[in-house]
């Protein structure tokens, strides 16, 4: 990813978020606007964060994500004691601390990033923490991740990335 476009992000999403916080502050509490307007200051955290705060294979997995929720695809969810069937993606956000939550339909999934693995497959990816004792998850897509548009170009050496467990041959450009 280019370093410069994400030095001029980071300077959009920090000047966005500080003009909402300085304006919201002027609007009382009762206002109907101002919840509103502290939700699109959460997502420009969000986003802020998705640049300076999580890893770089999660970084490229929520990229992909975000273009399957622009394309309306399902994604399904395995765990050792859950499948959710195809569920359309209804949010994905980055919290304080490189947590990152995902909604599918009407569950929230949530992992931290720095104490995951990945394990990347053309069509999924799994996900499990550092402590082996923890079973982690499947994400299953509905379009691979050489359908988004790109994506693995921009992410050139994510496969050596020490957080990546394991990278399949067929996702090689």
């Amino acid at each position: 990813m280019g370093e410069r476009q994400d030095e001029l992000s980071l300077e959009i999403l920090e000047d966005l978020y500080y003009y909402l916080d300085g304006k919201i502050k002027l609007l009382s509490p009762q206002n109907p606007q101002r919840h509103i307007l502290e939700e699109i200051q959460q997502t420009v955290a969000s986003e802020r964060r998705l640049v300076e705060d999580i890893s770089l294979p999660c970084r490229f997995l929520l990229e992909h994500l975000a273009q399957l929720q622009l394309r309306g695809a399902a994604l399904e969810l395995e765990t050792e004691n859950l499948v959710q069937a195809k569920s359309p993606i209804t949010g994905v956000m980055v919290q304080e601390w490189g947590k990152v939550r995902l909604r599918l339909g009407g569950l929230d999934i949530c992992w931290r990033d720095a104490g995951s693995r990945y394990y990347f497959y053309p069509d999924k990816v799994e996900i499990r923490p550092q402590d082996e004792r923890v079973r982690g998850f499947q994400l299953f897509f509905s379009f691979p991740f050489k359908s988004s548009h790109g994506l693995l170009a921009r992410f050139p050496e994510l496969k050596e990335h020490e957080q990546v467990a394991y990278w399949h041959p067929e996702l090689d450009l």
